[in-house]
């Protein structure tokens, strides 16, 4: 592009090279520099149709660029319902887990200031507490160690590898109590919000 410009123009300033170079190759520019800041972060996880158009990636470029996906921007009180609807049901189904003749004897659970507690003796200790200025939801986990979850398409779900807060939750406690447990009934679970 630079060669259709006099020579003495190379060195000016972006509005007047902008004034040379054509409005479509200015709009491939964009979307290439918006590709390349954005989409080689995080692998996508949900379907490109579900995006908006000016968040899809410039078509050329879908077969080697990693998309990524993006959670919808939340406002501090939305995210404030969200969180603590999730931590409350989570809550509430932990409590009627260790009430279960299954469950560990030195069993607890502790919610309060937005921070839920799983003490499972010997198995560790859980801890998932609200992380407000990412606007996300944090897990320590005796397991896998700690992780943070986003709010996308209706499930609270890690970024790195794509599984969701209730289903990692559900695996791990299966395991650890070996009985079938199943979070995705909570609130933002994935069964009813989808």
């Amino acid at each position: 592009m630079t060669s259709s410009l006099p020579r003495s123009m190379s060195i000016v300033s972006g509005w007047m090279t902008a004034k040379y170079v054509p409005r479509q190759h200015i709009r491939q520019l964009s979307q290439l520099r918006f590709m390349c800041c954005h989409s080689a972060r995080r692998p996508s996880f949900v379907s490109q149709n579900s995006k908006p158009y000016f968040l899809q990636p410039y078509a050329p470029f879908n077969n080697f660029i990693t998309l990524c996906s993006y959670s919808v921007e939340l406002s501090e009180l939305a995210y404030e319902q969200l969180s603590d609807d999730t931590l409350e049901s989570l809550s509430d189904y932990l409590e009627e887990l260790i009430s279960r003749e299954e469950a560990p004897a030195d069993c607890d659970v502790l919610y309060s200031a937005g921070v839920l507690t799983l003490h499972l003796g010997n198995f560790g200790t859980y801890v998932i507490n609200k992380q407000t200025p990412n606007k996300q939801i944090w897990l320590s986990s005796p397991v896998s160690g700690p992780k943070r979850y986003d709010f996308v398409d209706g499930v609270w779900i890690y970024k790195h590898s794509g599984v969701t807060l209730h289903h990692l939750l559900s695996q791990e406690l299966s395991e650890i109590l070996k009985t079938t447990i199943d979070f995705s009934g909570c609130v933002y679970g994935g069964s009813e919000s989808i």
